[in-house]
């Protein structure tokens, strides 16, 4: 009975239920892409963390000179940084709808609209953030006028380099749309592009802050406030 018993665990060891259709094994597949994607997010943020927090312990010197509190002071009006923020935003949803279209040629020419116009909304974004940087220029703040000036011109400057790297892309996508878009790459394309949405987002609430919200950001993070 012992023999047999072995044998018989032996023949269940050995078989392979995948091959006949019993059960199908788990596999866990991501993309090269996917994964490389993610990386580079993780390094991005990572590099803008950095600045960040550099940022907001170098307010704490004495010569930092608030952005936002006079109207003489360049980021007194934040209308023009909430209308890019508004056309960075509709970019973003208008390229995620255009990932709901199923990739058939029929649906080509739709996709090539919107991907256009996900493309004319960060220009817009770009162009905007352009005069925004002439209106810090004629108000005396340079990028070597002080230190918030400068790391103003530094986080913003690299987000943009980020989104003009995310606008080479979506021009290098359109020609491929008349043969059938290729998915992967346009849902990598929108991940990115929402990434550098909410980056963002994020970077407009920090350089917009007042002294005292950068005084408390800087206690939360364990730096040395100045009194």
């Amino acid at each position: 009975m012992s023999r047999v018993n072995v044998r018989g665990v032996i023949g269940t060891l050995a078989e392979k239920p995948w091959e006949t259709g019993g059960f199908a094994p788990k596999t866990c597949h991501r993309s090269a892409g996917a994964v490389g994607l993610w990386v580079t997010l993780a390094v991005i943020s990572s590099l803008f963390v950095l600045f960040m927090l550099s940022a907001i312990m170098r307010s704490q010197s004495p010569d930092w000179a608030p952005l936002t509190e006079q109207p003489w002071q360049p980021l007194f009006e934040l209308r023009p940084l909430w209308i890019n923020t508004c056309s960075l935003l509709a970019s973003s949803a208008v390229l995620q709808l255009a990932n709901e279209f199923p990739s058939q040629h029929r649906q080509s020419a739709v996709q090539l609209v919107l991907l256009a116009a996900a493309l004319t909304l960060a220009l817009a974004f770009m162009v905007g953030q352009w005069q925004v940087w002439q209106g810090f220029a004629d108000a005396g703040f340079g990028i070597r006028s002080g230190p918030s000036a400068g790391f103003y011109f530094l986080l913003t400057g690299l987000h943009a380099l980020h989104l003009l790297v995310a606008i080479g892309v979506c021009c290098w996508l359109l020609p491929s749309l008349w043969g059938g878009l290729n998915t992967l790459r346009l849902k990598l394309l929108t991940r990115y592009w929402h990434y550098l949405f909410l980056l963002w987002c994020v970077l407009f609430a920090l350089i917009s802050c007042p002294p005292a919200t950068y005084k408390l950001l800087a206690a939360l993070c364990g730096i040395e406030v100045s009194e």
